[in-house]
């Protein structure tokens, strides 16, 4: 059988994203995001662990642009954990900025724990779940294993950093389990991403994805690289103008700040050049009355002389 797997028909994979944050962990799969909805046409969207909501915003994104009928709900605390590292209120605001004024008519920002938001999702209703939590094998075991019964009969779920085996990270271990039981294919760069079907698979495109021989995987993999590196580099130009942005507005604030400081040099110099001036006068007029005061003293005195004189005659006559 040939490889029947075409991007061409979901030519969103090659769209630009227009959520890309200053977090570069998951934006190279955000092509296959784009592919996966594309392709899966979910009707029930839940994705745990969106931290600045990258990867949600590709799924929505893509549902808006392809005016689908579905509803998303991205779960998290937006406190952080340690292994995204713990952070402000200003994360989930950056983020609403973003996604309410898109997305608030099918979509909606679960501020709660993931097994809070069990009771909030109905049982067989979720057709993509995006699994991106705390990484240690016990979490997301538990956060695959208590959202199994959220998934609907056509349910696929996505693992991300399945190709991490650093610290305490443990998702591979769990991926490894589960890839034996399920149909499943791997992407191996942007820490990895594993895609399980779970559920039915209706799409053409997915099922020659999940059957895949070992040279079309490498294929597959490549091209989705490729995309996703593309995403990463404008990112990482659009972080490079943001930073130029700042730059510049940090210099325009320091020449600002230098012209002010030039006025009030001149300033003070012109104000030295008042006083050296009004010194010069008055050492003058002090001048002046020294003289004076010399001329009337010594002038007292040589009359003082001369009556001393005339007294001291008169009293000899």
């Amino acid at each position: 059988m040939s490889f029947s797997f075409n991007p061409m028909n979901h030519p969103l994979c090659f769209a630009t994203p227009e959520r890309i944050s200053s977090v570069t962990s998951w934006q190279e799969h955000i092509p296959f995001a784009m592919f996966m909805v594309s392709a899966h046409k979910p009707r029930f969207v839940v994705e745990l662990g969106s931290y600045l909501g990258d990867s949600y915003c590709a799924f929505c994104q893509t549902i808006k642009t392809l005016g689908l009928e579905a509803q998303c709900y991205a779960v998290d605390t937006w406190q952080g954990d340690k292994h995204s590292g713990f952070y402000g209120e200003d994360i989930l605001a950056n983020l609403r900025e973003h996604h309410d004024p898109r997305y608030s008519g099918f979509s909606r920002l679960l501020r709660c724990t993931f097994d809070e938001a069990l009771a909030q999702i109905p049982d067989g209703s979720t057709d993509l779940l995006h699994i991106d939590g705390l990484h240690t094998y016990e979490a997301v075991r538990h956060d695959f294993e208590s959202w199994l019964p959220k998934l609907s009969p056509r349910g696929i779920v996505l693992f991300h950093d399945t190709n991490v085996r650093e610290a305490d990270f443990g998702v591979y271990r769990l991926w490894a389990e589960l890839k034996v039981a399920y149909p499943s294919f791997e992407f191996l760069h942007g820490h990895g991403l594993g895609v399980l079907a779970v559920g039915e698979v209706e799409s053409a495109d997915l099922q020659a994805l999940f059957r895949a021989t070992p040279e079309e995987q490498a294929i597959v993999r490549e091209f989705f690289f490729q995309l996703g590196r593309r995403v990463f580099n404008q990112g990482h130009i659009k972080r490079l103008e943001d930073s130029i942005h700042d730059l510049n507005f940090r210099l325009n604030e320091a020449v600002t700040q230098s012209q002010t400081l030039n006025q009030t040099l001149a300033n003070q110099q012109a104000r030295i050049i008042e006083l050296e001036k009004a010194n010069e006068t008055a050492e003058a007029t002090i001048g002046n009355l020294t003289a004076q005061l010399d001329s009337l003293v010594n002038s007292k005195a040589w009359k003082f002389v001369e009556r001393f004189w005339q007294i001291k005659s008169s009293l000899r006559g």
